[in-house]
């Protein structure tokens, strides 16, 4: 056999190989139509699980128009890690193949790294693939490859899916800080104690408001830690809020410790919510 002739053979199983390709590229590539990941939308989505091997379940359950954490502790969810779940319902499959055609195990798909739970659907996931690092995802019968986009907050630590603020709605009417303690009186002013600190009505106003809309930069788990003092928010008609300060630089750390959370504040926001304080209790 002639070098022509072996040149010839050559190009004809490039050109299968292209073909091949071709056939396997996605929807959007031939038609510019993509198919979702599901038949399912962000909006109809109720109940949302996630399992990791070897790691805490995270339950979340939507009530009306919010998203709640029930497990492994129950608290309002984080809106933005739960809406970067719900796009998975919508993002576009890649490509697509039966599950009878893979070795799952090969995938990471047997058994599944982190196995998602959408009301009824299952979403299995795997490894990614190392040309565009699309992740193998496991929908009914047959295994998908998707953008590599969502892993990052199926994987993160239940700690993330935590709201990172820190009151609910209702309105306070008792905060004791380490140092000076504010009440709300029956004419719906506030009184300051003890005498010896001096605020105005407007410092006091911009104190209630800082812990009223308090919004950490972070919420990471909390492991029985020592405090160095402690803060008590009283809501209107709730319960009294405990919070364990841990450390007030280079950050303000707030703990609760029946939650298992640790809430990070910038030194500008401890600012705002230990007036005179964060510098003394280093």
């Amino acid at each position: 056999m002639n070098r022509a002739t072996l040149l010839n053979i050559g190009l004809l199983l490039l050109v299968g190989a292209l073909i091949t390709l071709v056939r396997y590229q996605t929807d959007e590539g031939r038609t510019g139509v993509s198919t979702p990941l599901t038949s399912l939308t962000t909006s109809e989505v109720k109940r949302i699980e996630i399992q990791r091997l070897g790691r805490d379940t995270i339950e979340l359950q939507k009530t009306d128009t919010q998203w709640r954490l029930l497990r492994p502790t129950d608290h309002p969810a984080n809106t933005f890690r739960v809406g970067a779940l719900l796009e998975l319902t919508t993002t576009p499959s890649r490509s697509r193949y039966s599950v009878n055609e893979a070795d799952l195990a090969a995938l990471g798909l047997e058994p599944a790294q982190i196995t998602l739970q959408l009301d009824q659907l299952t979403l299995r996931f795997g490894d990614s693939e190392p040309l565009n690092h699309y992740r193998y995802v496991i929908v009914g019968e047959t295994i998908h490859l998707i953008d590599d986009l969502t892993y990052l907050h199926l994987s993160a630590d239940w700690s993330r899916f935590v709201s990172p603020t820190l009151l609910s709605a209702e309105r306070l009417n008792h905060i004791a800080l380490p140092d000076r303690t504010l009440q709300l009186d029956s004419d719906q002013h506030w009184q300051l104690s003890p005498s010896e600190i001096v605020m105005d009505g407007d410092a006091i106003t911009a104190l209630v408001e800082s812990w009223q809309g308090a919004e950490a930069i972070e919420v990471t788990p909390y492991r029985d830690e020592p405090s160095i003092a402690t803060i008590t928010l009283t809501p209107r008609g709730g319960d009294t809020i405990t919070l364990k300060m841990l450390a007030t630089t280079p950050e303000l750390i707030l703990a609760r410790a029946e939650l298992g959370i640790r809430y990070h504040f910038s030194a500008e926001q401890a600012a705002a919510l230990l007036p005179n304080l964060t510098t003394e209790l280093k």
